[in-house]
């Protein structure tokens, strides 16, 4: 009989090995999710041991988790309830709370043997008292009923457990994360009677529930996150700016998040800089605040006190704004507690702006509107007119003095590899920030994907940041993308030239276009575009067309989201791409439509892309012709 039972163990061990591969989509979600529940945590280095088996006692405390009593058992209540698990064991009350609760049983000679494995059946049968189901709802006897109702809640999805089998830690990840999704006996989905949310194919929404156990905002008031912090950040996983990092240290009015049950730290240290210039209702009691020309939703009781009434800041006042993780204001402070800097251009020249102090004044300061390289465009104030559209500045809060100041040119060159974002030698932070400018003031937001491959030449940067660790922490670039202009079609171009009377040369232009399903008409008088036909890359400023370029054209045989191939070349498909449907090769009319709608075959189709910039050579105009 001891070879039959261990013949059984090895072969649960044998197919809980290959139950990984099984699952192996669901297994990050499911370690993530038990994990941020609570059922179950790793050791000091963050490591579940998935392969050890589970105790009576740990799957008493994995029930007891799983449970709405999570949050109500004592460290110890001084109670012994079984001879074998005295007050002092450290599952005592666990074991406590599952015995109570009728979802697991002691020995008939009054034990409890914590220490003994758990089986197949007798998980199977506690889970499934924990959704309401006793014996007697069962269809035939225990172990197999309970089995067959375990398996018919899908409890064992994910495993490959057959009776007799002693349970891994690995098996009780998934049967625990399936609990969640698994209806009890009254109808009810059990993770929605926990409170949490669950989508309709069983899914625990796992930012919902990071969200439900995040401990903050606290703003560091002192560099030492032992003050803040329940556990050890040295073996934590951290967050700084919403992206990982290995850098876990934080700085004075950083703002800081945690959840002890995921071991996770997320640092915050986005400051806004300028003028408070309005409050929304009003400031007897505001809930959103406009500073450097933006407004941003106040989202602490802290934060709308500050900068209410009767608060300790006033309209026309310059602060600072500490933002937290969902973008809101986490606390106001004078601007000069923070050190900060902004880089990027000018897109508008500086002028005059003025602004309600209250009721019955105002005041007027110069300000220059800077598209700064997180993609935000602030106002800044400034003494003069000074700063014209194009201008790369520098925008700096040292020791309470806010600075925009003109930058000289820093520039450098090579390729961007694939492998290790990485220009003139120096690597790209992880938290790089890159803005791609065009001399008229136009911009775009650059991730460095975008980027990899490009050939970049010194006159195509036209300004970088080295952080402290010798990595570019922003970069501001010329013309490298084209990613900034407007594309469309030019439906038709007629061009004239005369002789006047007085022999002088008169040039007249017509060019009818389309750009994003709007059509215009340019009429130019003395001034001609060396356009035809096709699709085209147009140049405003302040609102009107001052330039134009034909793209090149090819015929394409495939397309998809990313790539279109044709003419034995691949090219990479812009994600602004716009695609118009043309009844035959001579019709004038074009209608715009989805990428999605004309890649069957059906169609004739022409991909239009541009050669003009480092980073370029995307599909921006796709035309299909039925065939």
């Amino acid at each position: 009989m001891k070879k039959i039972i261990a013949a059984a163990i090895c072969l649960c061990f044998v197919l809980s090995a290959a139950s990984t591969a099984y699952a192996a989509t669901d297994y990050k979600t499911a370690e993530q999710t038990v994990i941020a529940l609570g059922i179950m945590t790793g050791d000091g280095s963050g490591n579940l041991n998935l392969s050890n088996s589970v105790t009576r006692a740990e799957f008493a405390k994995m029930l007891v988790s799983a449970s709405v009593y999570r949050d109500t058992v004592e460290d110890s209540s001084g109670f012994s309830p079984f001879k074998d698990v005295k007050y002092s064991h450290w599952a005592s009350d666990y074991i406590r709370t599952a015995v109570d609760e009728g979802w697991m049983l002691g020995y008939s000679d009054g034990t409890f043997r914590p220490d003994n494995t758990i089986t197949y059946e007798e998980a199977a049968s506690a889970v499934l008292k924990i959704l309401g189901y006793e014996s007697s709802d069962l269809k035939g006897t225990y172990p197999g009923a309970q089995i067959s109702k375990f398996k018919s809640l899908k409890l064992n999805s994910g495993t490959a457990l057959v009776q007799g089998c002693v349970l891994t830690r690995n098996e009780c990840m998934y049967i625990f994360y399936n609990l969640m999704g698994a209806v009890d006996k009254n109808g009810a989905v059990y993770g929605t009677t926990l409170g949490y949310t669950v989508n309709s194919n069983g899914e625990i929404d796992y930012s919902d529930l990071l969200k439900k156990d995040i401990e903050g905002p606290y703003v560091v008031k002192d560099i030492n996150l032992s003050l803040i912090l329940p556990f050890d950040i040295s073996g934590a996983s951290v967050y700084r700016n919403g992206k990982i990092s290995s850098d876990k240290s934080a700085a004075q009015c950083d703002v800081i998040y945690y959840n002890t049950n995921t071991n996770t730290v997320w640092i915050y240290s986005e400051r806004i800089v300028g003028t408070y210039t309005a409050a929304s209702p009003g400031t007897f009691a505001p809930d959103t605040i406009t500073v450097a020309g933006n407004s941003y939703s106040l989202g602490t009781s802290a934060a709308k006190l500050k900068v209410s009434s009767s608060g300790e800041f006033s309209i026309g006042d310059t602060v600072a704004l500490l933002m937290g993780m969902d973008g809101d204001v986490v606390d106001v402070v004078e601007y000069g507690d923070v050190d900060s800097s902004n880089y990027g251009v000018v897109v508008s020249d500086s002028r005059l702006s003025t602004y309600s102090l209250n009721s019955s004044s105002s005041k007027a300061d110069y300000v220059v509107s800077v598209a700064c390289t997180d993609g935000v465009v602030r106002e800044y104030p400034v003494t003069n007119n000074y700063y014209k559209t194009g201008n790369v500045v520098t925008v700096s809060n040292t020791k309470g003095e806010l600075t925009v100041t003109k930058t000289g040119a820093k520039s450098l060159s090579g390729t961007i590899s694939s492998t290790g974002a990485k220009l003139g030698g120096y690597a790209f932070a992880d938290d790089i920030k890159i803005l791609d400018v065009a001399d008229d003031g136009e911009w775009s937001v650059v991730y460095p994907s975008r980027l990899y491959g490009a050939k970049i030449q010194s006159d195509n940067v036209s300004y970088y940041v080295l952080n402290d660790n010798k990595e570019i922490s922003h970069l501001i670039l010329k013309d490298v993308t084209g990613d900034m202009y407007s594309y469309g079609l030019i439906t038709d171009a007629e061009k004239s030239e005369t002789t006047s009377l007085g022999e002088d040369l008169l040039m007249s232009g017509t060019y009818k276009y389309i750009v994003n399903d709007v059509s215009g008409v340019l009429s130019t008088t003395n001034k001609l575009y060396n356009v035809s036909r096709g699709a085209a890359v147009f140049y405003y400023t302040n609102g009107q067309i001052t330039g134009m370029r034909n793209l090149s054209s090819t015929a394409l045989n495939e397309v998809s989201a990313l790539l279109a191939s044709g003419e034995n070349r691949t090219y990479k498909v812009s994600e602004n791409v716009q695609v118009y449907l043309r009844s035959s090769e001579t019709s004038s009319e074009f209608s715009l439509t989805q990428l999605s709608a004309i890649n069957t075959g059906s169609y004739t189709l022409t991909g239009y892309y541009d050669t003009l910039y480092p980073a370029g050579g995307r599909i921006r105009v796709i035309v299909a012709v039925e065939k």
